[in-house]
């Protein structure tokens, strides 16, 4: 993670009230399949509750890319910086905001 990645997430946890719904939004590579599948996975294995997906993703302008936006129920700051990170790590994930 980078420092200004760590930055950002270290605001984040004064700004939010936990537990809280937050959206993600996901940006693969459109080639990688399952991608979205192994994050969500993980999304719901660090939260202890299912996610709500996008059943259809948006696909970039060249087509080389998809985005998803997917809800959890994260309950700590911890669980929000394991978010960022796993999904972040994940091969042909692109970026998750």
């Amino acid at each position: 993670m980078s420092e200004s990645t760590a930055q950002a997430l270290g605001s984040l946890g004064e700004l939010l009230k936990f537990p809280c719904e937050i959206t993600f939004k996901i940006i693969v590579e459109a080639e990688h399949e399952g991608v979205l599948e192994a994050a969500c996975a993980l999304m719901e294995k660090l939260s202890g509750q299912a996610v709500s997906r996008a059943l259809t993703p948006r696909r970039s302008r060249r087509g080389n890319y998809l985005s998803y936006d997917v809800t959890a129920q994260v309950s700590s700051e911890e669980i929000l910086r394991g978010i960022y990170t796993g999904v972040a790590a994940i091969s042909g994930v692109r970026h998750i905001m």
